[in-house]
């Protein structure tokens, strides 16, 4: 005759079942991609700006799901990654944008005089 407790034991023993993995949240997914996305198109007329801002938004939303997901949801790197790179491509449009304002329409004139000045110097 079995006790109670083996009784109560045995049914909810789960050892053979195997735990579920934890899914990648999209939303990190998809920040990372248009991180990378911004920083590739930034020269393109400075269209890059958009995907940056929206891998932003996304990192956020992201970060806030997986935290929420109890550790069914996983991608905090690639969040972070996202995060970073929506940074990094609106700082680099906005030392563009410095570099073309302060150059003005001379940036033809000052890249012609520097690439003289590179071939007559000797190395």
């Amino acid at each position: 005759m079995e006790s109670e407790y083996m009784q109560n034991n045995s049914e909810n023993d789960n050892s053979g079942m195997r735990p579920t993995p934890a899914k990648t949240n999209g939303l990190a997914i998809a920040s990372l991609v248009l991180g990378i996305l911004g920083i590739l198109l930034l020269c393109c007329f400075y269209i890059g700006v958009i995907p940056g801002i929206i891998a932003i938004v996304l990192s956020f939303l992201a970060k806030s799901k997986i935290r929420e997901s109890d550790g069914t949801e996983t991608g905090n790197g690639l969040a972070t990654a996202g995060l970073i790179m929506g940074i990094a491509t609106i700082a680099l449009a906005i030392v563009f944008l410095v570099i073309s304002l302060v150059l003005g329409n001379n940036y033809q004139e000052i890249l012609e005089n520097l690439m003289r000045e590179l071939e007559n110097a000797n190395y």
